[in-house]
């Protein structure tokens, strides 16, 4: 069932942009894909971009799924939408992947990774309403289900290490005075959010609070230097599913996803953004952050890195992203759709 319905999206994707194309309102942007990583193998699939803009409202909404020879899936969809003072969003995603457990609270214990399966969902809403030109407070919820076969494999009592079924339900503040949400110019953008996790809703198993800020400054035509800090603090018992990695494909880039997990997460990165060749422009970037249960300057870590993008669609600054990131112990390559930040 699911991979007849990731090959019905792909087909969606790839062939749906003609039905738009005589609509000045719309844009849809399909992308085919084919990566390869030491987890999946040989892996493909496609994605696409929606835009909608009207006088009333303005909708954005991307979607997507992957399949990799070793029989993973991965299907997802993700969508905002601005009505008068309202913003309404949600997102959807299916994921059957392959994941290494190494050890907690900042600690390798196993060298070269505990390899386990996991399987399941998650899905998000939220509501928030304009306090002023550029603010918006709201409503989140969320629930997830996931299943782990790492139980079997690892005789330590830890929280989800057999799965986990969780509920969220928080608060949103965000101000954003960006030109535009996609390899922005200029501007600021703030968001804190805090979460209640529970399992059943008879109390409450843990609390996360979360604060991004970003800000972009252009420094001529088409150089643009940006600046991102995150902080991420939780109080409770956290289950494995929801512990903080240290790098990923969007902040600190260059160390393996979920290599370094701990309960609180603290990060802060530099980009600089160039032209190179009318579609064509590069970046530069660094960054140094920690997961930890208990803060310590040296525990931090660094990455850096270069970068390749190929515009897609000039108006809303949509790129092919292609990175190539270092830090003392790895390095990796990424290859996705959009900005960093």
């Amino acid at each position: 069932m699911i991979k007849k319905s990731i090959l019905i999206l792909l087909i969606v994707i790839l062939s749906s942009g003609l039905a738009v194309a005589n609509d000045p309102e719309t844009t849809l942007i399909p992308i085919p894909l084919i990566f390869s990583s030491p987890e999946t193998g040989l892996a493909g699939g496609g994605m696409g971009m929606y835009f909608k803009d009207t006088e009333l409202k303005n909708i954005q909404s991307r979607f997507g799924a992957f399949y990799t020879a070793e029989g993973q899936a991965n299907l997802f969809l993700q969508a905002e939408q601005e009505v008068d003072e309202y913003k309404y969003s949600g997102q959807f995603s299916y994921q059957d992947w392959v994941n290494k457990f190494y050890g907690l609270n900042n600690e390798v214990v196993f060298n070269d990774g505990l390899e386990y399966d996991s399987q399941g969902f998650s899905v998000e809403g939220g509501i928030s309403k304009r306090l002023a030109p550029n603010s918006f407070l709201g409503l989140v919820a969320n629930y997830e289900s996931y299943d782990l076969n790492l139980e079997r494999k690892l005789k330590q009592n830890i929280r989800g290490i057999a799965g986990v079924d969780l509920w969220g339900l928080g608060l949103k503040y965000t101000y954003d005075t960006r030109d535009r949400m996609m390899d922005t110019r200029s501007g600021q953008y703030l968001e804190y959010q805090s979460i209640i996790h529970s399992e059943d809703f008879s109390e409450s198993d843990f609390i996360a609070h979360e604060l991004d800020y970003r800000f972009f400054k252009q420094l001529a035509p088409k150089h643009v230097l940006g600046w991102q800090s995150k902080l991420i603090i939780t109080n409770g018992a956290l289950p494995l599913q929801k512990m903080n990695s240290l790098g990923n494909m969007r902040i600190l880039r260059g160390y393996e996803s979920d290599k370094f997990l701990a309960a609180n997460k603290v990060a802060t990165q530099l980009e600089y953004r160039y032209p190179i060749y009318k579609k064509w422009s590069g970046t530069l970037f660094a960054g140094i952050g920690e997961v930890y249960q208990e803060f310590e300057v040296d525990d931090l870590e660094e990455s850096w890195g270069l970068g390749l993008r190929y515009n897609l669609d000039k108006k809303r600054g949509v790129n092919l992203r292609m990175d190539f990131a270092f830090n003392s112990q790895q390095s990796n390559f990424y290859f996705n759709v959009g900005e960093a930040f």
